[in-house]
């Protein structure tokens, strides 16, 4: 048969160099782990077999180097169609599952989609990075190379060629059968007069092996030295333990070693009665996922087992996900220096929280991204659980904490409900009964819209003229009276009285409308119509205010800077998607009944300058509200307020077993002229979960999700206040205030009883200010507590707590006071990545004044 190499223009070389030294823990780790988990994953038997094999060879001109071998059994082999390039290319690239050949022939474009770990190219990396022709040859040419062979169930032999030279080639067609076999006993002519000494057996039983010649002697002393062997062990003991896996190492000379589990694991002994070991199981972590053990170990004669010059493997909780290694939870806060050496742990999930940790797990599967929402939850739990260990052993001393006494929980509570229920929530429906329903409450939104003179920037100058101001006005469902006023302000940042530009009456014919106001010029004289008088560089805001039936209901703001440079683009947030979730049959409560409507509302913010397609998922249990939805959404010039999305809108009755075959059999109900779709759930509490993607990638951009509990009370204090409190008893040096999130997906504000300021209050005093006495302590530590926990979610592109916080305004709050908080808000939320971290001081004065403004609002609703 007749082959060719088929190249492509990447650098194949430099992209190996790339993946791999970009692993934290270095090469070896990446040579321990890929090939093992691409073999895994497509086991065809119960257990997996893998070989590493070094093979000392001779070149024609009496050199000597190394052959590496890496060989699977129990797999079905490198299966599926041979594809050429122009067939991918006519798929778009995409393969099937089952597609192995031209999955492992691809290199940074196929989506692999059947495995549990999808390395994307890092196994064949691994493998090409170890493979250096030069140290041998000393041409100074830069290239790598691994040739490979498989058996697949069906009898077919398959024998293939990727040579880099520094381009990306592949031996196509490859070889088959008995020139397969053939192949692999002599010398195969690679091409440029590289011939490689092979000299193998061809394999006899289903699987894949893969030769990596002219090894690097680095990796050659690994193997001689047992230090391949210690990061095999490291990545693969439990899928070693639970039989899933047989790793063996085998030396030039036929010596053999096997990869064992360490000492402390054998025999789970975590099991039995054996005091040395602590176990934990079915511990929740939030959206009803679950941590499915922890397993804590300590033994005062067991001595430091590291690989000196990466970061801790043994030393602290491995977590484990499909039963390999991805990373260890540092325990130093938790364990004292004494004790940290004979200290080992790990921890398991269970399938549903696997699946939701892997779409946060990094590319060279070390490591999982703590932006993502399971991930902080998890590590809390984990540090929780390594904190009760310390505690049994008498390593520290437990704080004493208790809830809150009455009268703090009552202030708490005054505060909290103020700031973080919406409107409509804190005006009670009028005779409700357990089958009662009440009209459904209207969910007022706007946006602003402006085009600008250069759409990339809010930068404008004088004689510049923002153009098409409108705002789309939207309400969920339509009011009974439907008329509402909408009015157009102009500020500066830090004014406390806006200028009236104009005001439209608009009729709420559709669910959603349009006010249209037209151009307006950018002048410093006085203002006539048409005109926006800016009298010096600085920030300016243009905001839409909506007022229904005389309420404020709903706001948007653009901002434009005037002969000033607006802040970049965050990097690390650029989009953000939030959930609105409401309970429209009983808008006094968060908490649902068998037959309220809950009603669903998914945004999306691209804070980036570019128009953007972008992917939403969102769900509530099984129930699909949108199911990859394309959501088309404008960039936002550089500094404006963040251009806003409605990616779903969904309305669902919620009901019982019990409840909806009695409404099945009750024929004399009628039909009901509800939108609303049925979902059946039993008593619990569930989550509905957005998440959003970029189209082609499987990565999680951005994630939300709040709670519903549906006919129960999820626990706590008030389930439908963000934190419950706590006060911390003991003497010593604490925080004025802490916010932490618990195992069950809960947060708790502690603060401490005996700190200096709150010790000398009065718990009471003649004052009528909601804000005299112990009242300020709890109200200014409940208002740092908000901002935390609403930058908290931020850190997973959930901006659902900034909305809250912007929607909660109470009957009775001043206007202005009202409109600057929201806008503080705005700015926390815009500014988050890179003033946060570039100017931190300011970031931090943004967020004292966010706390200020509430409470000045606090103080005036007296």
């Amino acid at each position: 048969m007749n082959t060719q190499y088929v190249a492509t223009p990447t650098n194949m070389v430099a992209q190996v160099a790339s993946i791999i030294e970009g692993y934290g823990m270095g090469a070896l780790r990446a040579l321990a782990q890929e090939p093992v988990q691409n073999s895994k994953d497509e086991k065809s038997k119960r257990q997996v077999r893998v070989e590493y094999r070094l093979h000392h060879r001779r070149s024609g001109d009496g050199g000597e180097y190394h052959l590496m071998t890496v060989t699977d059994s129990g797999t079905g082999g490198l299966k599926g169609a041979v594809l050429t390039q122009e067939e991918l290319e006519a798929r778009g690239h995409q393969l099937k599952d089952g597609e192995n050949w031209a999955a492992f022939e691809g290199q940074g474009f196929t989506e692999k989609t059947g495995g549990e770990g999808g390395s994307r190219g890092q196994g064949k990396s691994a493998l090409l990075y170890h493979s250096d022709p030069e140290a041998l040859l000393g041409d100074g040419r830069e290239r790598c190379l691994m040739l490979y062979d498989t058996l697949l169930e069906n009898g077919e032999y398959r024998f293939g060629v990727r040579y880099a030279n520094p381009s990306d080639r592949i031996q196509s067609p490859p070889l088959y059968n008995d020139e397969a076999k053939a192949a692999v006993q002599r010398e195969y002519p690679v091409g440029d007069d590289l011939i490689v000494s092979l000299g193998l057996e061809p394999l006899d039983k289903p699987g894949t092996r893969v030769i990596v010649p002219f090894l690097k002697q680095s990796a050659i002393d690994a193997i001689k030295g047992g230090e391949l062997q210690r990061w095999l062990q490291r990545c693969w003991w439990r899928a070693i333990q639970v039989g899933d896996l047989d790793i063996t190492l085998v030396d030039e000379d036929s010596t053999t070693k096997k990869v064992q589990i360490p000492s402390w694991w054998e025999g789970n002994l975590w099991t039995q009665s054996d005091l040395r070991y602590a176990l934990a199981d079915d511990i929740p972590v939030g959206e009803g996922l679950k941590i499915k053990r922890i397993v804590l170990f300590h033994n005062p004669e067991l001595a430091k087992d590291e690989i000196d010059g990466y970061g801790a493997q043994y030393q602290g909780v491995q977590l484990l996900r499909n039963q390999q290694w991805i990373e260890t939870l540092d325990i130093r806060d938790h364990v004292p220096p004494e004790h940290r050496a004979g200290f080992r742990g790990f921890a398991e999930f269970d399938r549903k929280l696997e699946l939701e940790l892997k779409k946060s797990e990094r590319p060279q599967h070390e490591s999982f991204d703590g932006r993502y929402f399971p991930v902080s939850q998890v590590r809390q739990a984990i540090q929780n659980a390594v904190e009760e260990f310390s505690l049994n052993r008498g390593w520290k001393k437990a704080a004493r904490t208790h809830e809150a006494t009455g009268a703090d929980q009552q202030h708490a509570e005054d505060f909290l409900t103020t700031f973080a229920t919406t409107g409509s929530q804190k005006t009670k429906a009028n005779n409700r009964g357990p089958m009662a329903t009440t009209n459904p409450v209207t969910d007022w939104k706007c946006q602003l819209a402006i085009t600008f003179p250069d759409p990339k920037t809010a930068r404008v100058n004088w004689g510049d003229t923002l153009g098409n101001v409108s705002v789309t006005v939207d309400a969920r469902p339509l009011p009974d009276s439907r008329w509402v006023r909408v009015e157009l302000e102009l500020t500066r940042e830090g004014d406390r009285t806006p200028v009236r530009v104009h005001t439209l009456d608009t009729e709420m014919i559709n669910l959603s409308e349009v006010a249209t106001f037209g151009d307006y010029k950018i002048i410093r004289g006085r203002a006539n119509a048409g005109q926006l008088y800016c009298p010096e560089p600085d920030a300016y805001q243009l905001r839409a205010v909506l007022v229904h039936n005389g309420r404020r209901v709903a706001s948007s703001t653009r901002r434009f800077y005037l002969g000033v440079e607006p802040p970049d683009t965050p990097s690390s947030y650029p989009y953000t998607v939030s959930i609105s979730a409401r309970n429209l049959s009983d808008p006094t409560t968060r908490r649902y009944r068998s037959g309220d409507e809950l009603g669903v509302q998914v945004t999306v913010k691209n804070r980036t300058t570019d128009h953007m397609e972008l992917l939403l998922n969102a769900s509530l249990e099984d129930l699909l509200i949108c199911d990859e939805e394309r959501v088309s959404i404008d960039g936002t010039p550089l500094g404006d307020t963040p251009n806003v999305k409605v990616g779903a809108s969904e309305r669902i009755c919620l009901q019982t077993p019990d409840r909806n075959r009695q409404m099945s059999l009750d024929l004399t109900s009628g039909p009901t002229n509800s939108t609303a779709r049925n979902l059946t759930l039993e008593p619990g509490l569930y989550y509905v979960r957005a998440d959003l993607r970029l189209p082609g990638s499987t990565e999680v951009i951005a994630h939300a999700s709040t709670a519903i509990p549906f006919e129960v009370d999820p626990g706590g204090q008030r389930p439908d206040l963000p934190f419950i409190i706590e006060g911390i008893e003991e003497d010593g040096p604490h925080p004025m205030w802490d916010l932490s999130l618990r195992t069950d997906g809960r947060y708790v504000l502690q603060y401490p009883v005996k700190y200096p300021i709150y010790d000398e209050l009065p718990e009471s005093t003649r004052s009528s200010s909601r804000l005299a006495g112990r009242k300020a302590f709890i109200g200014d530590i409940c208002a740092n507590g908000l901002v935390e926990w609403s930058l908290d979610a931020l850190l997973t592109g959930d901006g659902s707590r900034f909305e809250i916080l912007k929607e909660s305004q109470p009957a009775g709050a001043n206007e202005e006071a009202w409109t600057r908080y929201c806008e503080r808000l705005e700015l926390l939320e815009q500014r988050f990545d890179a003033q946060r971290k570039d100017s931190p001081r300011e970031y931090d004065l943004l967020k004292r004044q966010t706390v200020a403004e509430m409470l000045h609002i606090f103080r005036g609703l007296n």
